[in-house]
């Protein structure tokens, strides 16, 4: 493509915008308001699936050990519990860290436990973190199956519930994504199609004269491809402002919150929203271009 050729598509892009300012506000408002809702719906579901995430971290399997067992054994099953396919960690606590947990617990109750420093009813066990929160169910039966252990507990309702959830997230995002991108795309092509159809007759003209078909797209695509950026930049501008106000606030006021930091997560997302902008406004308008180039 020759320079020459270049500066006169970006010179009639420009110039049909100046032209049509009522165009150029609805396509960029449009734009503007689909992709603020994308990013919102987006930056929600990725911060719930974050904290599903972290109850993941949080979710283990308890598996006690038999009262007479000895500390070489209690070493070769912490190995065996290493070894399972999904496990990320393994922590072992005695009968008198138990103890001491439950007397935590118990607060200003604590005194309920006074004589069984001695006489301790609890059981050693490990505790096991798993990678997912769906192989959870897995790793209790094969926990379940090594010598010495006398019971096995994990949280299977919460397990169930955080599997179904994770999944209904990610399903539910990949909808969302593909209906505001679909609507975003025949909004900007009926807006954009009223500047063309302005210009139709000059269109045919131009087709009749023997001008190529990528002569006469170039003016358009562009204006369409600036027209998308503008919207999806100044979105990810208004994305930006308000997220990183609601993350300070989160940050300081609850704490024990886990909320994704605005970099890189949200300088990604407005690198994926810039690109989505380019793209809808050069499908936009290519596709309403199309009944004019089949002459």
């Amino acid at each position: 493509m020759k320079i020459k050729s270049v500066s006169y598509y970006f010179k009639e892009a420009f110039q049909d915008m100046r032209h049509n300012k009522s165009m150029l506000l609805a396509s960029v408002g449009i734009t503007l308001v689909m992709f603020v809702i994308m990013g919102f719906f987006f930056l929600f579901t990725s911060n719930l699936n974050y904290m599903i995430k972290d109850e993941e971290q949080k979710l283990q399997i308890t598996a006690f050990l038999r009262d007479d067992i000895e500390t070489e054994r209690i070493q070769a099953i912490e190995q065996e519990l290493s070894e399972i396919e999904g496990v990320r960690r393994v922590y072992f606590v005695s009968n008198q860290e138990a103890l001491e947990r439950l007397s935590e617990r118990l607060g200003k109750r604590k005194g309920l436990l006074t004589g069984y420093e001695e006489d301790n009813p609890l059981r050693h066990s490990f505790e096991i973190y798993v990678k997912k929160s769906n192989e959870v169910p897995q790793i209790a039966q094969v926990t379940e199956t090594i010598r010495d252990i006398a019971e096995v507990r994990f949280g299977r309702d919460e397990v169930e519930k955080l599997t179904r959830l994770s999944t209904s997230l990610r399903i539910g995002m990949f909808f969302l994504a593909v209906g505001l991108s679909a609507s975003s795309l025949l909004v900007l092509m009926n807006t954009i199609r009223l500047t063309i159809d302005a210009r139709g007759e000059e269109i045919q003209i131009m087709k009749y004269v023997g001008a190529s078909d990528w002569f006469i797209r170039w003016p358009f695509l562009l204006q369409g491809m600036i027209l998308g950026l503008l919207g999806a930049l100044i979105a990810g501008l208004i994305l930006l402002a308000l997220y990183s106000r609601l993350y300070a606030y989160v940050i300081r006021e609850i704490p024990f919150l886990p909320m994704l930091p605005a970099n890189p997560h949200l300088f990604n997302l407005i690198q994926i929203i810039a690109l989505g902008g380019l793209a809808i406004g050069f499908f936009g308008s290519m596709i309403s271009l199309g009944k004019y180039l089949k002459v």
